[in-house]
């Protein structure tokens, strides 16, 4: 036994000497297994609020048994911790943080299922990724990250699917990016991918490029005199290689350097065969609309300059019954928000529905959507395809964000730093 709790022992002093020096404290609580709650389609009543301050990078996640987010350290001015908040009841299940000089907690992803949750800490420009348990808050592995080599800087982005940690860094020199794919679960290296030949220069466009279950969606620019068009790719997230490539946007005219082109890419789990995209050239052409996950096929389009397009959250959410559309404003008029068919895109005026702040709810059959009345917010629950309105609850402080987690649906205020659970 004495001999097992020295092994142990010196695990954990090589594993803090690795990740950050023997001067740094890891202070963490973990939590119980349990069955993942059940997501919640109409709530009645807010059950529970709570102090959070979120920082950005690290914004709340549903993961585990309700909501997983990076808090900011008053001492530091830094997100310098992970939080784990039970979807049900509002209380802390574990939390993660390393205390140590300049260390900060930069960055969470969480993968679609839930089941894991990826924190990024940097401590003296050093890089390391820790994967935990999203249940119990155990680490499952970490590593630390430097430069990929070959002339490329450190990892600046990552994100996660079910099975895959993906990281994303640029190359020095000469426009080019590389992503590197790590098994979620182990934490070891499976593959790297360049978008094309190194003698040409591509540039990844936007900055929350989404994942499905199994594919990470790149929208990719070739940024080089030969450029022609904005591609999405689709990314095999256990083998690295395109299941496929689409060109969406095209012109006469070469996108260069200095042409600003904006994409956005956005996946529904309550629609998982279609995902929304949109990209294009300021003041040129545009693409807008509902493409296939299967091979990324256009399956309809919306009229195109749109407010706002192309980087804009412009969608709620896909369903196969229902698409969501937020209002917007077009030619100096606002259009009321829509339900568009999921097969043709015919649109529905939804003059009650602003969108402007919303989400659909557990397997699509409802969305909410935080009504403001001067200085007050209602959480208003809607039925779909149906637009009935099945519920209004008042509800404390603003809202800035809304996430359907196990066992809630989660408010969060970021002037007053709190979170509210709807049940």
């Amino acid at each position: 036994m004495a001999g097992a709790v020295l092994g142990v022992a010196a695990l954990v002093a090589g594993a803090l000497t690795a990740c950050g020096g023997p001067d740094l404290t890891i202070d963490e609580t973990t939590a119980k297994s349990m069955p993942v709650p059940a997501q919640v389609g109409q709530p009645s009543r807010v059950a529970w609020s709570v102090p959070a301050t979120v920082e950005s990078g690290t914004a709340p996640l549903a993961a585990g048994a309700g909501v997983v987010y990076g808090t900011t350290s008053t001492r530091k001015g830094l997100p310098d911790r992970v939080v784990a908040i039970d979807g049900r009841t509002g209380k802390q299940r574990w939390h993660y943080a390393r205390k140590g000089a300049g260390s900060s907690l930069v960055r969470l992803a969480a993968s679609p299922d839930g089941r894991r949750v990826a924190a990024w800490f940097e401590r003296d420009s050093q890089q390391l990724l820790v994967v935990f348990d999203a249940m119990t808050g155990t680490v499952v592995w970490h590593r630390s990250l430097g430069s990929p080599g070959e002339g490329y800087r450190s990892v600046d982005r990552m994100w996660a699917t079910n099975n895959t940690l993906i990281t994303h860094a640029d190359r020095i020199a000469h426009g080019m990016f590389r992503i590197d794919g790590y098994d979620i679960n182990s934490g070891r290296h499976l593959w790297h991918w360049y978008p094309g030949p190194v003698t040409h220069q591509f540039t990844l466009l936007g900055q929350d490029q989404a994942t499905s279950a199994d594919a990470m969606l790149l929208p990719v620019q070739r940024n080089d005199s030969d450029a022609l068009s904005v591609e999405l790719v689709d990314l095999d997230d256990r083998t690295g290689k395109p299941r496929w490539r689409r060109d969406f946007v095209t012109d006469a005219q070469p996108i260069g350097p200095s042409t600003q082109v904006l994409a956005r890419v956005d996946t529904f789990v309550q629609d998982p065969d279609r995902m929304w995209f949109s990209a294009g050239v300021i003041g040129g052409p545009q693409f807008a609309g509902a493409v296939s996950a299967d091979d990324g096929a256009a399956l309809y389009k919306l009229p195109t300059p749109t407010y706002g397009l192309p980087d804009t959250d412009l969608t709620v959410g896909f369903t196969p019954a229902a698409d969501l559309y937020a209002a917007q404003v077009s030619d100096d008029r606002v259009v009321p928000a829509s339900t568009r068919d999921p097969q043709t895109g015919k649109d529905r005026e939804w003059p009650g529905f602003t969108g402007l702040n919303a989400a659909v709810l557990a397997d699509g059959g409802t969305a909410l959507e935080a009504h403001r009345s001067g200085h007050r917010y209602t959480a208003v629950t809607w039925s779909l395809p149906g637009r009935k309105q099945l519920e209004s609850v008042p509800v404390p402080g603003e809202v800035n964000e809304i996430l359907p987690v196990p066992g809630a649906v989660v408010l969060y205020d970021s002037v007053a730093h709190r979170l509210t659970g709807l049940r």
